[in-house]
């Protein structure tokens, strides 16, 4: 599921206590579909960056709820409000991961401006996350994950 979906927004209706058990089913379904072979990740915002919005605390309580149906979740922010920061910092989003990571104990995926092979590895040295996604930089350049190999 990704961030943009209803089901985020289902998430974001939990923690008002209404919509957890929706996500559980859908999770149960998708899991009763593809079987325990298959991985099933949720992407979820941390933060919707709004006064009195969501926090990452909050969505780390949800996903203490859900984990037994995933086998990683992906922390994003944003999605629900359009307040995204201007200016995003290498690794912007990954101290949300942290934080989640604290409270679950399925793998925890950041992404957020992640470009150099040295930050992504100082992110899984420092185990802020267990894995790292990388989009942009891959639109922008085809050959991107063939560059970060051969640093390797």
């Amino acid at each position: 599921m990704n961030y943009s979906y209803p089901p985020d927004e289902i998430l974001f209706l939990f923690l008002y206590w209404r919509g957890l058990r929706f996500i559980q089913e859908v999770l149960g379904a998708i899991r009763a579909e593809v079987g325990i072979d298959y991985p099933v990740q949720l992407r979820v915002s941390a933060s919707d960056f709004s006064d009195g919005g969501l926090t990452p605390a909050e969505v780390a309580l949800a996903l203490t709820y859900l984990e037994a149906e995933l086998d990683a979740v992906h922390v994003s922010s944003g999605g629900l409000v359009p307040a995204a920061p201007l200016a995003t910092p290498e690794g912007y989003q990954t101290p949300y991961a942290a934080m989640i990571k604290q409270y679950v104990q399925i793998p925890v995926i950041a992404v957020g401006n992640i470009r150099t092979q040295a930050l992504a590895n100082f992110i899984l040295a420092d185990q802020m996350a267990d894995l790292i996604a990388i989009g942009r930089p891959l639109l922008e350049d085809a050959n991107y994950g063939e560059k970060l190999l051969a640093l390797a």
